[in-house]
């Protein structure tokens, strides 16, 4: 299964509070809280049969990222973030 990035910002339902949230390039969107503390990002993904949303989790003593899960939807995207 091939994923692509797509270039649109990422479509959020549902406001949350004490998130922020910033649109960068290729369908990248950075997931920030309240106080500007980066928490990660959220990649919007072209597949064949729709689009999925693919959360990546900042770990700043690594300087790197963890894949938290792919979802079919920008919320549970989020939600993954937030509470993971």
């Amino acid at each position: 299964m091939d994923l692509l990035p797509r270039s649109a910002p990422l479509p959020v339902v549902r406001p949350r509070a004490g998130l922020r949230l910033v649109a960068l390039h290729g369908g990248l969107t950075r997931v920030l809280q309240s106080d500007g503390g980066v928490i990660g990002y959220v990649e919007t993904l072209d597949e064949q049969g729709g689009t999925r949303f693919r959360a990546k989790r900042m770990l700043p003593r690594a300087a790197g990222f963890r894949i938290v899960g792919e979802f079919w939807s920008a919320d549970e995207a989020l939600d993954a973030l937030r509470f993971a």
